[in-house]
Parts: structure tokens; C-alpha cells; sequence
């Protein structure tokens, strides 16, 4: 009971960040965590690499917390951290490729998107504990299709945000 609590609150925080982040990109109101041009959630959530295919990845932050909170909350059996610490580390690799993003392109930093990432890094620690603890197995074999997909999924938002393709016009053809 004690790591489905600890992860709830990780889950909820990331959930918070997330909705707020969603509101700031909507509303266009300016966020309180925007120190500086190297450290500003504004500069951030304002560029070109908030959104994939239109839909901005706060919003999709919100999905993965809400789809975690759910299996925490509903789903009984102890083998749920196989599957929280699984979907943590596919979705995790994404948000490592956005702060990529955040230090060679786009020149500054999220607090909030940090922060969000440092909760998901709290999912995997309290999820890779509550599998050791219940005696789960956790096969590296397992994880690799899940490092693979979540790099697939970098190579998917890459193409999604950079145009994916040429720029030279083509209209005269």
C-alpha cells in the first residue's frame, strides 16, 4: 500500500505540473517560473517543440499521469509497478529527447518540464522498489522493446516538429 501512495503522490504532482502547463500553452498567460532567457517555462512552451502534430505535449503529459493514476488506483495486483515502471521508462525517453530540445534548440529551460521528469524518475524509483519487494521479476529482455519503442517514438516527434521534410517549393511542377 505504501508505494502505490508514494507513486499516487509523484503521479499526482507530474498530473498538477502537467495541467498547468496545458493552461499556460491555452490561455497564454504567463507562467511564474520565468526567471531568465536560459530559465523560462514561457520560452519553452512558446516554441515550435511544445506541440507534436498539433497537440501540445503538456496534454500529453496529462494522458500518461491520469492513464498511471488509474492503474494505481484500480488495478489491485501488486504486478501493476511491472507496468507503471514500463510505461514510465517508454514515455521517459521522450521527455529526455525534449530536454535535449530545451538546451542545444531552444537555448532555455522548463522548471515545470524538469520537474514533471523528476516526478516520472520518482515513478521508476518507488515502481522498481515495489517490484523487488513483491518479488516481481524485472528482466532486462523486457526492457529493451520498451527502450527501442521509446526511441522510436523521439525519431516520430523529430519529424512531427522539424517538418519531416524538405522546404524547397514545389509549386511549379
Amino acid at each position: 500500500m505504501k508505494f502505490r501512495v508514494l507513486a499516487g503522490f509523484f503521479v499526482v504532482m507530474g498530473l498538477g505540473i502537467m495541467i498547468y502547463l496545458t493552461y499556460l500553452h491555452y490561455a497564454n498567460a504567463q507562467s511564474f517560473c520565468d526567471f531568465s532567457q536560459e530559465v523560462s517555462c514561457d520560452i519553452v512552451t512558446t516554441s515550435i517543440y511544445s506541440e507534436v502534430f498539433g497537440v501540445p505535449v503538456s496534454l500529453l503529459g496529462i494522458g500518461f499521469f491520469i492513464f498511471l493514476l488509474v492503474l494505481l488506483i484500480f488495478d489491485k495486483k501488486e504486478s501493476v509497478f511491472r507496468t507503471v515502471f514500463f510505461l514510465t521508462v517508454f514515455m521517459l525517453i521522450p521527455s529526455l529527447y525534449l530536454t535535449l530540445i530545451e538546451a542545444f534548440e531552444i537555448n532555455s529551460f522548463c522548471v515545470l518540464c524538469e520537474t514533471s521528469k523528476a516526478m516520472m524518475i520518482g515513478i521508476l524509483a518507488v515502481s522498481c522498489i515495489a517490484i523487488r519487494a513483491h518479488r516481481l521479476s524485472l528482466a532486462f529482455r523486457e526492457i529493451i522493446p520498451i527502450i527501442i519503442a521509446g526511441i522510436l517514438s523521439v525519431g516520430i516527434i523529430f519529424f512531427a516538429q522539424s517538418g519531416g521534410g524538405t522546404k524547397k517549393d514545389y509549386s511549379e511542377l
